[in-house]
């Protein structure tokens, strides 16, 4: 426990204490993400889908992120992990994986339409099936 880095759920997560834990680091957003001494608590779904609502490119790294791009990250990390928290309370334990998956956007969803630009949501390249995302949303040339 003593080693795990913020819990980006907390609503004290600042967006100074992102930069914090990105560090500035040369590290793909999505490994670093899922990282536990970076941030507490983000798994591989919840990577995939908080790049997605932030539009970042998962292979991009921490170091490469603009001032806006730091500020979406941090707006995405705090709106999804709330919005997820909020949507599975009161469902019962048996259903929460179920519901948990039927929430996802992105993640899971190899070949499916996007839902922010209708485009087709492919395997993010070296994840061998493991995350997610939009091209056509998440490049850095979008």
């Amino acid at each position: 426990m003593a080693k795990l880095g913020p819990d980006a759920a907390d609503p004290a997560f600042s967006r100074d204490m992102l930069v914090t834990a990105l560090g500035g680091r040369r590290k793909q957003l999505k490994a670093l993400l899922q990282e536990q001494e970076t941030l507490a608590g983000i798994g591989n779904a919840y990577s995939d889908e908080i790049l997605f609502a932030a539009r970042l490119d998962p292979t991009a790294h921490a170091a490469s992120l603009s001032a806006d791009e730091i500020t979406r990250l941090h707006a995405a990390l705090h709106d999804t992990l709330t919005a997820a928290v909020l949507a599975r309370r009161g469902v019962p334990i048996a259903e929460q994986k179920a519901a948990k998956v039927a929430a996802m956007q992105v993640h899971g969803r190899t070949g499916e339409a996007c839902p922010g630009c209708g485009g087709v949501v492919e395997d993010i390249p070296g994840t061998k099936g493991g995350g997610q995302w939009c091209p056509a949303c998440q490049s850095s040339s979008a």
